[in-house]
């Protein structure tokens, strides 16, 4: 059962590749890590191959690129922060009850 969302998906990369944050033949990590040689990467937390570090995500069994990873959380925060809401512009606005007038004849 996984816990956490996966990394390696079209979702989290493309928009990546689009932003020309990443090349589409860049190596940014593997999938079902505990079947290659790079299943010692789940006991260290992650492993450097050719001088670049991957981390290793527990829930999902993926190696993503360290700097890949960053930029997904990044992005997932930024989808999490709820925007401000605009209201309804037809609804009027209610006026406090110092500027209301108390009688019609004083307005």
């Amino acid at each position: 059962m996984k816990t956490e969302p996966e990394f390696l998906t079209p979702a989290n990369i493309d928009p990546l590749v689009a932003a020309g944050k990443l090349k589409t033949d860049d190596n940014i990590g593997w999938r079902d890590v505990c079947r290659t040689q790079l299943s010692i990467a789940r006991f260290s937390g992650g492993a450097t191959v050719n001088g670049v570090h991957y981390e290793y995500m527990y829930g999902t069994d993926e190696l993503v690129r360290e700097d890949v990873a960053r930029m997904i959380r990044a992005a997932w925060r930024k989808k999490k922060s709820p925007e401000p809401e605009q209201g309804d512009m037809l609804k009027p606005k209610r006026v406090s009850r110092a500027k209301r007038p108390s009688k019609e004849g004083d307005a």
